[in-house]
């Protein structure tokens, strides 16, 4: 470590008096005085009072890095110091062209960057131990050097550590003004020790205008140096203290404590997040009449047009389809897409699981504003500034007129242009190069009055620390919590390296933290206000920050005892009087300023009731070419919808609530398990047989394949939306695969199912030329397969690729209850208002109707139990066979069944065209997967 002798000084006149001091005593020796400031604002303080003092002629005052590259110009081999960017992109190509395990992280090549820039003269592999990581690290460290080198470029790093063996550096007399050793690199303090420097070093105050509150002049001399027998400062109220209970009480508060002290005169505002305080707390101050404004640092990707260049890196050129991504860029003001276009182009994307990456990017191209439409084109041809060109054009008028982080847009576009170009003279692409600027700082500022400066400015505690000292009113100093502020040793990967390569730089954060803390309490010229939450949003207890601590022991009548002690508040009873408290009440209210917010409140959703004024639209009538119906039209499934809960068909049938994914789900698998069953046949009875026997059972199994495998084919070429079922991942393509050995299994139950009776109709169509009525409305659809036998009976089947006891026609009563004796309707209706079609427009006796799972040969449904034999139906458990049969109740026949059923529907249809959406659902099935998740009535989670 080396040491650089520092002079501290009590006052800021004798901060003033002893750097004026150094410059004069340096110009005495004949040595050139240069004046290292920690900020480019302070350089400018520091200019203007030595001109004010008369002693600023031949008298360099700029910061070190600065300092570094005019003696490397002067003084060096002729080589330029590289600035950040081609740091990164040149370690980017140092990490590419050398060996590692796996690519390297963004944050690897940060920590590539990171040592690079702190230890580059000290990289080496040779003389110490070294981890397989770290043994990575120094070689891509050393190749970047080398990179460096043919196109004769150094790192600042390199360039302190050759300068420091140069005799011109007697020339010099550097005067580290306010910069404390920790915050040097190793081979910065080398440069400095050679040099000569020194350090003049006051912890509370620039120079600038010491006229202050006694109270508050008195705090920052005792700041971090009261000593045991110290008397405490006396409370007047120019130090005060604000604690909100928790999160959602902190912005009202400080909202409140800004209202009061803005009428006094200038406001800061030091919060962690300056854009979030000044987004919620300004629209309020300034119906008050009181002007805002805030600076801060955004990182690149939070930014509108940031977030737009990630957007255009990831989608433009890429190998696989992100509809996120797509998503994303499409809501982008900078994307040109209204918002109607971005949702519907949405959903047609989403909807199509087989969409590839070019047409994801002609989609949104496509939906572009006509002044944007070329940029995507331009971007995969290459011609980065001409797409740049456009998006600055188009942004142009929103960044004048807009409000909030689309203002930065130029800024952003600058820094993305110098990104491009660099990467590229690197060889590297430009989406690399957006992407490596991800977390890149950008600074962003607004400002409610134009003409004059704002009466409250919003900024971080370090800016708010770089400002004039007692240059603002009120100062109100946020969030001053350990976990907001917390002090943490840098002991990282970077750490361990620079140690084992003897070049550890004196990192001490507490010091840090104080010296920030004290600089912006000095700013404060009549009032301080600190504030801290007391509790976290689940209602644990804060712990303050220490440099909170610091201060408020300032104030304690002893160190050694906590008797005058708030306990609630951890200050002293001096203080309490200034302190203001403010509570979660009102968890609800709106979170901005409480004392100007109007707050509203509106009630709860009612489930299952809709408007009055929009009942009538819950149901609507049917056009059919010149005609109009007032029935409504409906088809089966809708039907056993409705029946099953009325409030489940109206989230998924009227307001369609069901997911916009093309899924892969038990929806899509019964449509394919459906053709291929319908196609098997087809092609079976064509040339095989009519029916599967135990005799062409093999036949049958071998031309199931084919059939499967031309059906799965066939999945391909249908257009999205239409139930298709296509695997786009290994373990979907084996999870389809896995259907055609249970499918061929299935075969052998076909020769025990119905064995007297011969499937004729597939798929069968009706109501599409002419509506079919049924229990006061129309349907249409189809019907999986109709088996007849030879006396005209028949069997209607329907494909389900899943069963339960909802599909039986009722329940066996328990032992202890008596049978019931008047008939209600199944918990599924789909098979028998397919029975009454067929019966209707075929002419055929329908005897039953079979819900028949072929995956796990299982049967559910009825049959006439007196012209039926169980030797047609084999039934896996008694019991549904018992709760399949007719006679039931005071139904006698199958014909009766289909009857009342319908009459019971119509009752039901009836409540529905009256706009009945009640959530009652009749069975725990129902409930399963009905996307209504916050239903009071459900009786079963949601299955996704």
């Amino acid at each position: 470590m080396y040491t650089i002798p520092t002079h501290l000084n009590d006052t800021p006149a004798q901060h003033r008096a002893a750097i004026i001091q150094s410059i004069r005593s340096a110009k005495a020796q004949g040595r050139r005085p240069v004046l290292l400031c920690a900020s480019y604002a302070q350089q400018l303080s520091w200019q203007r009072t030595l001109a004010r003092e008369g002693c600023g002629f031949g008298v360099a005052v700029t910061t070190l890095p600065a300092w570094v590259e005019e003696l490397w110009m002067l003084h060096g081999d002729g080589s330029a110091i590289v600035g950040p960017l081609t740091r990164t992109f040149a370690m980017r190509q140092a990490a590419h062209e050398h060996v590692w395990s796996k690519n390297p992280t963004e944050g690897t090549l940060k920590l590539l960057e990171r040592c690079a820039a702190e230890a580059m003269p000290y990289a080496t592999t040779e003389g110490c131990v070294l981890s397989a990581e770290e043994l990575h690290v120094a070689q891509t460290v050393i190749a970047y050097r080398a990179l460096l080198r043919e196109r004769n470029l150094i790192e600042a790093s390199e360039a302190c550590a050759l300068l420091a063996q140069r005799d011109a550096l007697g020339a010099y007399q550097p005067i580290v003004v306010d910069v404390a050793e920790e915050d040097l690199t190793h081979a910065q303090c080398q440069l400095l020790e050679a040099a000569g420097a020194a350090a003049q070093f006051h912890t509370a105050a620039q120079p600038g205008n010491e006229d202050r509150a006694d109270e508050l002049r008195s705090l920052l001399a005792m700041l971090y140096c009261r000593q045991k027998d110290d008397a405490a400062i006396a409370a007047q109220g120019h130090v005060r203290m604000a604690f909100p209970m928790g999160p959602t009480a902190e912005l009202p508060l400080i909202g409140i404590t800004i209202e009061q002290f803005a009428q006094q005169g200038t406001v800061i505002v030091a919060c962690k997040s300056p854009a979030q305080a000044f987004d919620a707390l300004a629209p309020a101050l300034v119906e008050s009449g009181i002007s805002c404004s805030f600076a801060d640092r955004m990182p690149f990707g939070a930014t509108p047009m940031g977030r737009h260049l990630l957007n255009l890196a990831g989608l433009v050129n890429a190998s696989d389809t992100d509809l996120l991504l797509a998503a994303d860029y499409a809501l982008n003001i900078f994307a040109g897409v209204n918002i109607v276009s971005a949702f519907r182009s949405d959903q047609s994307r989403r909807n199509n699981r087989l969409i590839q990456p070019t047409e994801v990017l002609s989609n949104l191209a496509n939906n572009a504003s006509e002044s944007l439409q070329g940029v995507i084109g331009l971007l995969e041809e290459g011609r980065i500034d001409d797409a740049f060109d456009v998006l600055a054009a188009y942004a142009a008028p929103i960044s004048a007129y807009g409000v909030g982080p689309a203002t930065n847009s130029p800024a952003v576009l600058a820094k993305a242009r110098e990104a491009c170009r660099e990467a590229s003279s690197w060889g590297l692409s430009w989406q690399e190069a957006i992407r490596s600027l991800e977390g890149a700082s950008i600074p962003t500022s607004r400002s409610t009055s134009e003409d004059t400066e704002a009466t409250v400015r919003f900024i971080s505690l370090e800016d708010c620390a770089q400002l004039p000292a007692a240059s603002a009113d009120t100062v109100i100093i946020c969030n001053l919590c350990a976990n907001v502020y917390p002090i943490k040793e840098p002991e990282d990967a970077l750490s361990t390296l620079l140690r084992t390569w003897g070049c550890v730089r004196p990192a001490t954060p507490l010091a840090t933290m104080r010296r920030t803390y004290a600089l912006a309490c000095s700013v404060a010229r009549e009032t301080l206000v600190l504030e801290r939450a007391l509790h976290d949003g689940q209602t644990e207890e804060l712990q303050p920050a220490s440099v909170f601590e610091e201060l408020v022991d300032c104030y304690r009548a002893s160190l050694a005892s906590d008797v005058d002690t708030n306990k609630k508040l951890r200050i002293p009873q001096s203080l309490v009087p200034f302190a203001a408290v403010r509570g979660e009440e009102a968890l609800v209210a709106n979170a901005t300023n409480g004392a100007l917010a109007t707050e509203r409140e509106a009630d709860a959703p009612v489930i299952g009731e809709i408007d009055a004024s929009a009942r009538s639209f819950i149901t609507l009538g049917q056009n059919r070419g010149q005609e109009t119906s007032d029935l409504l039209a409906l088809s089966p499934s809708q039907i056993e919808s409705y029946l099953e809960c009325p409030y489940q068909w109206f989230a998924k049938r009227r307001l369609k609530l069901d997911t916009l994914e093309e899924s892969f789900s038990k929806v899509e698998r019964g449509n394919f398990i459906h053709s291929t069953l319908e196609h098997f046949y087809a092609r079976f009875q064509q040339t095989i047989a009519p029916k599967v026997t135990e005799e062409t059972l093999e036949d049958a199994r071998n031309l199931m394949q084919v059939v499967f495998e031309e059906t799965a084919q066939h999945q391909f070429e249908k257009s999205p939306g239409k139930g298709r079922y296509v695997p786009i991942t290994e373990s979907e393509r084996r999870a389809r695969d896995a259907i055609l050995p249970m499918l061929q299994d299935y075969l052998e139950y076909e020769t025990m199912l119905l064995p007297s009776f011969t499937p004729q109709y597939y798929e069968w169509r009706y109501g599409d030329a002419e509506p079919f009525t049924y229990a006061g409305c129309t349907i249409c659809g189809s019907v999986d397969r109709i088996d007849v036998d030879e006396q005209g009976r028949a069997f209607v089947i329907d494909y389900k690729s899943s069963l339960s006891k909802a599909y039986r026609l009722h329940e066996k009563p328990a032992k202890d209850e008596p049978a019931p004796t008047t008939f209600v309707l199944p918990h599924k209706m789909q098979a028998l208002m397919y029975a009454k079609v067929v019966r209707d427009l075929l002419g055929l006796q329908v005897v039953g109707t079979l819900y028949l799972n072929p995956l796990t040969c299982e049967i559910q449904g009825a049959y006439d139990s007196r012209i039926i034999g169980l030797e047609e139906l084999p039934f896996k458990k008694g019991a549904d066979a018992t709760c399949a049969q007719v006679p039931w109740c005071d139904v006698c026949t199958f014909d009766e069944l289909i009857n009342r059923s319908e009459q019971l529907v119509a009752q039901r249809i009836e409540e529905l065209a009256q706009g009945v959406i009640h959530a009652q659902p009749i069975c725990k099935d129902a409930c399963k997967y009905c996307p209504v998740g916050n239903c009071t009535e459900r009786l079963e989670k949601r299955s996704i």
